[in-house]
Parts: structure tokens; sequence; C-alpha cells
């Protein structure tokens, strides 16, 4: 077929005109299809690097969070506290102290000086915890921020001491001064020949007067550990046995001294397990007519 144009050219069915009197040659099927696959490529790119942009920007985010734990939201108002730590009773201030905020991560401790600074710390009531210190008790205060403002405070601990229940305490002075003497099964008989609690305590301290009785009624040993330090009142010590206070030295006659000089004499030396003479300031702890000195005896 002929096209009747100029110069009786066919024209070409598969031919579009352009400006110009040009014609454009129709885009081939496998053309067409790799271009469609370059475009799908550069957007998959795009994709990809808008990917890599918002990874990147996540974990900046998340860097910069935690580089800055304390740092306040958008629009949310915070103050700071300044102050010092002392302690309730002596005034004196407490370095080494842990400061936190109740509620947040916020937290301090308080210098050589126990000064402390608290940034970052929202607007309102704040309760800050105290801890730390052995010696003193953890407790709560309560402070007022003002935003953008330093808020400055003293705080106040107290000592364990003071705030500890009622306690009694019953001490008893070690026996410094005592002269103690333990014999084993056996060995009081033995150095006695057989005798009496009087015949232990002559065979075994030195420096203690023991005197024989005159075998009159009524009359016993006498031991003395002082000495005679009157003319009239006894001299007599006092004398235990197995915690038991026998007789009362402290008549100005000494008869009850002379009593109990007697049951010594009666108690045989083989039951005595330990014999202790206070001669020191120990004695005076067994109270009146202990000036004398102390025996101590106990049996098995």
């Amino acid at each position: 077929m002929t096209d009747g144009g100029v110069g009786g050219e066919a024209r070409d069915p598969m031919k579009r005109p352009i400006k110009g009197g040009r014609t454009k040659q129709p885009m081939a099927r496998g053309v067409r299809t790799v271009n469609l696959r370059n475009r799908l490529k550069r957007t998959a790119e795009t994709m990809k690097a808008l990917s890599f942009r918002s990874v990147s920007l996540l974990l900046t985010g998340l860097i910069l969070h935690l580089a800055f734990p304390h740092a306040p939201a958008s629009g949310q108002e915070s103050g700071v506290i300044r102050g010092t730590v002392r302690s309730s009773i002596t005034g004196e201030v407490l370095s080494g102290v842990k400061i936190s905020l109740e509620g947040g991560d916020l937290e301090t401790r308080s210098g050589a000086e126990g000064q402390f600074t608290l940034e970052g710390v929202p607007a309102g009531e704040a309760h800050l915890r105290l801890e730390s210190p052995p010696e003193f008790v953890a407790s709560i205060e309560q402070v007022t921020v003002r935003p953008g403002v330093a808020t400055r405070v003293t705080l106040e601990m107290v000592p364990e001491a003071f705030i500890l229940e009622e306690l009694r305490v019953t001490a008893r002075p070690a026996a410094h001064d005592a002269v103690v003497r333990t014999f084993r099964p056996g060995e009081a008989s033995t150095l006695t020949g057989g005798g009496s609690a009087v015949d232990l305590i002559a065979a075994s301290f030195s420096g203690v007067q023991v005197s024989r009785g005159s075998g009159a009624a009524g009359s016993g040993s006498r031991i003395l550990i002082r000495g005679i330090n009157s003319l009239t009142a006894p001299g007599d010590p006092l004398v235990f046995m197995d915690g038991v206070r026998m007789g009362d030295v402290s008549s100005p006659q000494g008869a009850e001294a002379a009593y109990v000089i007697n049951v010594l004499d009666m108690i045989p030396a083989d039951i005595i397990s330990r014999i202790e003479i206070l001669k020191g300031p120990s004695a005076s702890r067994y109270g009146v007519g202990s000036s004398n000195g102390v025996i101590l005896i106990f049996t098995r």
C-alpha cells in the first residue's frame, strides 16, 4: 500500500510522526522490560537508603538517651537541688551520703564538705532518699523544686544510737587482781593429807595468814588476806561457796566470822575444784564487808 504523500513514498505504519517531520521508532518489548527492571532496582536502592537512615537516626537517639539519661523530656520543666548533709545531733557535715530521687534514676553523693548537687530534678515536690553511712538511719526528705532555679537545702540524718530502744546492760568487771588455783581430782586431798578447806588455802596461797583455833568450843581457824586493819573491827574476809555467802564478818566482835571459819574447817578439801582469792579493788563488787578481801570456793 502506498501513501498519497509527497513524492509518493510509502508510509510505514509502525512509525509515528514527531515534530520536525521526523518519526519516532516504537520501543521494543525487551527494551521496556530492561527499563522496568532498572526502575525497580533504583526504587529498592532508595528504600534501602531510607531504611539505613531511619536506623541510623534511631541508634543516634538511643545513644543520646544513654549518654544523657537525666535530661528532662521536651517541654518538661526541671530545676536543681544544691545542699549540705549534716548530723541532726552534732551538726557535723557528712560525706559519702547517697542522695537519690524517689521514683527516678537521679542520684549523687555528698562530698568531703557534705555538699551535693542534683540536676534535672522535675519541678514540684521531690522526695530525696538519704542512705549509706552505717551509723546513721536512712531517711526520706521532701523538697520543693522550682523550674529553672537552684533550690538550696540542708538535709539532716539521725545517728542510730539515738533511735534505738532502751537496752539494759549488765557488766561484770574482770577480776584481774584475783589469785586463782584450780585442783584436779585427788590433788587437794594430796596437798592437805585429807584435811579441810582451811588446810587447802594455807597450802596453796602464799601471803594468806591462817591461824589455827585454840581447840575451845566455838573457836576455829582464822584467815587474814589484808592483815589487821583495825583494833576493834574484825579483819576476816568474805567467804562464798558456790555463790552462796557464808556468814557475815561485819560484826564488831567477829563472832559470825568465827562461825564461818568453823564451817570451812568441816569442808573436805577433796570436794573443792577451784579457789579464788580477791585482794585488790575487784573485791569491792561484793559489797559491804569486802574491804578485808573475798574468798570464792567452788566445789565439784
